[in-house]
């Protein structure tokens, strides 16, 4: 994955790049420069997507709590029932954004195994 596919699943994803470089205990400037790379390394890209997931689980217990707290369980709470349906449709976009992250880290591992395994038969073949 580069840098730039980086970037812009992060700036779809919502989640703003301080939490982010917060999360990975580096400045917003330094994961700027991180995000410049032609290719960002598998390690960083874990790092990023424990962040990731550590925001969207903290974002998905808020929620939690905000629908116990409008006690709209068994009752008519039009107010309440909306902000239940906006945080669920915040909870399903992060997963969405999730599985698009995890998509794409499985097609740049899988570019990096055809590659290895490219280099491998050729190193095979030569000796």
């Amino acid at each position: 994955m580069t840098g730039e596919e980086m970037k812009i699943y992060l700036k779809q994803s919502g989640i703003p790049l301080a939490t982010i470089a917060e999360g990975l205990g580096i400045s917003p400037q330094n994961l700027n420069g991180k995000l410049k790379a032609k290719s960002l390394k598998t390690d960083f890209v874990a790092q990023i997507r424990a962040v990731i997931d550590s925001y969207a689980s903290s974002l998905s217990t808020e929620m939690e709590g905000g629908v116990m707290d409008s006690d709209v369980y068994g009752s008519n709470n039009m107010a309440g029932q909306s902000s239940v349906d906006l945080a669920l449709q915040r909870e399903t976009e992060v997963l969405r954004k999730q599985n698009e992250f995890q998509q794409k880290l499985i097609e740049t591992q899988q570019k990096q195994i055809a590659t290895l395994l490219a280099l491998a038969s050729k190193n095979i073949i030569n000796n």
